[in-house]
């Protein structure tokens, strides 16, 4: 199944092919008899819809197709090896479509699918990601003791310098992440064993198309679980460290803003509206579900949703699904709808011996739903959320009725405040009234309960006359400079004219100095 990104169309396939209607009307579009279907994806505008059967590999058969929407013409068939990479990339206009084919980066304009209109080539790209701001970052990976490397490029410009670069020697694997604005680009590395774990080990990386770049510093060891840009593109979560793992807000620069502690989580999901972030633990661990006001840093509930396989936030940023689906689990599939203070709103259970597949929310375009104030009380659902019952731990025979042991086998970290952002105390050294300043940036940062910061004006007079101070610790500068400048000429060094002179006031500058402190 797949919506176009406006939501306008809705497209889905079965044994007979695959259909398209318009979300409108309900109304059937296309049918296209094609089977063995293993993708469907959408262009930006739902100009061309993109079918993909990568189970085929016979290389005369085209296992890519793309199709016109309002028609369902064939325009185009590519030969596609991989299952992980087969959706093209896309401008927001549809204008250019771009996709891997060998160790070119392909670049195809206004809807010509036969001969593409640039080429990105280096040798053995493995992998790209295209941003929205017409931005693509290449992987190739190192052989033969040669490091990884990722570069950055714009299009069209791909026989000048690229624009960041940098090398990695750990770096068996990549996953690049691009913000929303196409502006900062996380790479998450990997290898598959390492001396210090057998499971390999995993590195953060940020990249600016500015030519900046970084490594995340991370508080814990351990493998990185899950990144998730923020929506405004500023700020970005981590989910790291061995379990329980930890959760960090970083802003640009990678400075850690806040930290939400450890807990069994591996998932971190923002809303579409950027003010509540869900922090998750999925997959073998027991659906624990975090809702973080992101304006106050505050938790604003927690509940558990086991046997979760599927996540998704509502367009409206309120409502969000998780949902229990084949083939990860095959029994007890079914979704719920919740809202974010831990109500469930409605679910559905599938009927034994039925499966269920996929689900999906109907996209909206982008300020349909504005933010709503964060409401922190639970809202009231007649349908019971899921209990889970406290399982003790096993005891043995010699064990049984006495008191039960206090230990515990993780000690959880709580959230804590890493930095402060807006408080910036820069120093010029001009004159002002500091203590006023640290008090208005305070209240430009409109963070609750701080108390108001007091600066203390700091001397370093020895004197108490600070012009007089000031004017000795110049001459004593030129000293230091004089001995270093005698010591060269010791050596041997021929020193020029203005280098003589300057030794020859030696004595003088002493003389000065001795009449200063007298003063």
């Amino acid at each position: 199944m797949a919506f176009s990104m406006n939501g306008q169309y809705f497209a889905w396939s079965d044994e007979d092919g695959i259909k398209v209607m318009k979300t409108s009307n309900y109304e059937k579009v296309i049918a296209i008899e094609k089977s063995r279907i293993s993708g469907l994806a959408f262009s930006p505008l739902g100009t061309y819809l993109i079918s993909a059967d990568i189970s085929s590999q016979k290389k005369d058969v085209p296992n890519l197709c793309i199709w016109e929407t309002a028609t369902g013409k064939l325009l185009k068939g590519f030969f596609h090896k991989r299952m992980s990479d087969w959706k093209p990339s896309w401008t927001p206009d549809d204008k250019l479509m771009v996709r891997l084919h060998n160790n070119d980066v392909e670049f195809y304009e206004n809807g010509d699918f036969d001969n593409p209109k640039t080429r990105l080539h280096a040798a053995k790209i493995s992998e790209y990601a295209f941003s929205k701001s017409d931005h693509v970052a290449i992987y190739i990976p190192g052989s033969k003791g040669q490091p990884s490397n990722i570069r950055i490029f714009k299009h069209p410009n791909f026989n000048g310098c690229p624009l960041a670069n940098k090398s990695f020697f750990k770096a068996d694997k990549i996953t690049m992440f691009w913000n929303k604005a196409g502006t900062g680009l996380l790479v998450i590395t990997s290898t598959e064993t390492s001396d210090k774990s057998y499971y390999g080990e995993t590195g953060l990386h940020y990249l600016s198309i500015k030519g900046e770049g970084c490594l995340v510093p991370r508080a814990k060891d351990g493998p990185v679980y899950c990144v998730e840009w923020h929506p405004n593109s500023t700020q970005f979560c981590v989910v790291y460290g061995f379990m329980p793992a930890k959760a960090t807000l970083y802003n640009l620069k990678c400075d850690p803003v806040f930290d939400y502690g450890t807990a069994p989580r591996n998932s971190a999901f923002y809303n579409p509206q950027g003010n509540i972030l869900c922090l998750a633990g999925f997959g073998n661990l027991q659906g624990d579900l975090e809702f973080w006001d992101l304006q106050q840093q505050k938790l604003i509930s927690s509940t558990k949703a086991m046997d979760t396989t599927h996540f998704a936030w509502c367009p409206d940023g309120v409502h969000f699904i998780t949902a229990t689906m084949a083939p990860r689990l095959r029994v007890g599939n079914g979704y719920k709808l919740w809202h974010y203070t831990g109500s469930v709103l409605a679910q559905l259970e599938v009927a034994s011996g039925k499966e269920l597949w996929e689900s999906l929310w109907m996209p909206d375009m982008d300020g349909k739903f504005p933010s709503k104030p964060i409401v922190y009380k639970k809202v009231p659902s007649s349908i019971p959320g899921q209990t889970v019952k406290p399982v003790a731990a096993y005891r043995p025979p010699h064990a049984r009725g006495q008191p039960a042991s206090d230990f515990k086998l993780h000690e959880f970290e709580p959230p804590s405040n890493k930095k402060i952002p807006g408080l910036n105390f820069v120093d010029t050294g001009k004159k002002g009234n500091k203590k006023a300043k640290a008090q208005k940036q305070i209240q430009q940062a409109n963070i609750p309960g701080l108390a108001p910061i007091t600066v203390e004006k700091k001397t370093n007079s020895e004197s108490g006359d600070f012009d007089k101070d000031k004017k000795i610790r110049n001459l004593k500068k030129k000293i230091t400079q004089i001995n270093k400048l005698k010591e060269q000429q010791k050596t041997g060094k021929k020193l020029d004219d203005t280098q003589l002179q300057k030794i020859s006031k030696y004595d003088e500058i002493v003389k000065e100095i001795d009449e200063l402190k007298l003063q």
